[in-house]
């Protein structure tokens, strides 16, 4: 644990302690212009060659300018906490948690200190508390969720992720860089998001579809498909349980789905395309109107099925309410050129139906729908798919 608080502190150094006015950034890399500028702003001089110290391992150094910067400025919280992890660092642990100690009297805002003191509540299994630091922490800073070493050991923890999913709310205030900020993220961190946030789905906490959104979306990016699946399942549950959740065009929106699992429009000069509520209020009909001189996709959704065999079905028609065959479908591995499916039209139900499979080296798959060449105005809705036994 002492290693963990060492890397978690040299981390949070740089962004955890203060730099002000022109003196101080010179003094950045001449320790005697820390030493000369004026009293007013020395103490913050001594902090910043003290963070880079800290953040560079070397603790003497850190310690060094931390107990400056407190012969400076005797009441500022920030020189004793640097002083603190420079002795924690040089491995002279009692004077460090006294140090600590009054740095926590002192005040919560300093990041540091946090850090220590929720370091000391994983390590004494205080999960209440750990939660409690670490949300303090990231309500201060939110741009401190890009600090993995500060978050990990919550997030890998049941005990402690469950105790932050408790403090969890819609104000909270770095939720939205702790959902967004995500497409630079390596798997394992998407991972250990994705816990969190199925796991305050199941506490009650959900966030919605389109707050998710983008989480599902870099899970996908990075193969996580059955991650992906259950964050999904777990915070947009309006999407419903079915394969294909909107299957009924409800939510629909010809101007793009911001979710990554929703209907896409393809957009093409041949195609015009309209949305038309159903008498019976059970979702939407698509009106597809042109006649391209070649097949034209238009609509295209996102899945994730198991390996296994399907049967895909839609109701398509003319103006005059007879069937058409001028709706296509395929279902195809994703990145690879689609197979148009060849539909049986059952003339009792009026339902085009197809068989298609999903291999097992096909994870993430991509429903389509185009229209034939010349075909006038036809429209599409209550698309369907079930596996078959």
């Amino acid at each position: 644990m002492l290693r963990g608080a060492l890397i978690l502190l040299s981390g949070l150094a740089l962004g955890g302690l203060s730099a002000v006015s022109g003196l101080d950034r010179m003094a950045r890399t001449d320790p005697a212009i820390a030493a000369q500028v004026p009293t007013r702003f020395a103490s913050a001089a001594l902090r910043t060659l003290g963070g880079q110290a800290l953040a560079a391992r070397r603790s003497a150094d850190a310690a060094a300018y931390g107990w400056h910067a407190i012969d400076r400025s005797p009441v500022n919280a920030e020189a004793v906490a640097l002083f603190a992890a420079g002795n924690l660092g040089g491995g002279n642990t009692p004077l460090a948690q006294r140090a600590f100690r009054l740095a926590g009297r002192m005040g919560w805002r300093v990041p540091i200190t946090q850090a220590y003191w929720l370091n000391q509540a994983l390590e004494a299994r205080d999960y209440d508390a750990a939660a409690m630091r670490l949300d303090a922490l990231l309500r201060q800073q939110p741009t401190l969720v890009g600090q993995q070493a500060l978050i990990d050991p919550v997030e890998r923890n049941p005990e402690a992720r469950a105790a932050l999913v408790e403090r969890l709310d819609l104000e909270t205030a770095w939720l939205g860089k702790y959902l967004n900020e995500v497409f630079d993220l390596p798997p394992e961190v998407l991972r250990q998001r994705g816990w969190v946030l199925v796991d305050a789905a199941r506490a009650g906490f959900e966030v919605g579809c389109d707050a998710s959104a983008n989480l599902a979306a870099a899970m996908i990016h990075k193969r996580l498909y059955q991650e992906a699946r259950e964050l999904w399942a777990a915070q947009c549950p309006e999407a419903g349980n079915a394969l294909l959740g909107d299957e009924g065009f409800a939510a629909l929106n010809l101007q793009g789905a911001r979710n990554p699992f929703g209907w896409q429009i393809v957009g093409n000069g041949d195609v015009l395309l309209s949305a038309v509520p159903l008498a019976a209020g059970n979702g939407q009909r698509l009106a597809i109107d042109g006649t391209p001189p070649v097949m034209r996709r238009f609509l295209a959704k996102l899945l994730l099925l198991a390996s296994g065999r399907y049967q895909l079905s839609w109701l398509a028609g003319k103006n005059d309410g007879k069937p058409s065959d001028k709706i296509r479908a395929a279902l195809s591995c994703k990145g690879q050129a689609e197979i148009w499916l060849e539909p049986q039209l059952d003339r009792a139900s009026g339902r085009w139906f197809a068989t298609t499979v999903v291999p097992a080296d096909c994870p993430e798959q991509r429903l389509s729908f185009a229209l034939a060449a010349g075909a006038g105005s036809v429209w599409l809705e209550d698309v369907s798919l079930d596996p078959i036994p």
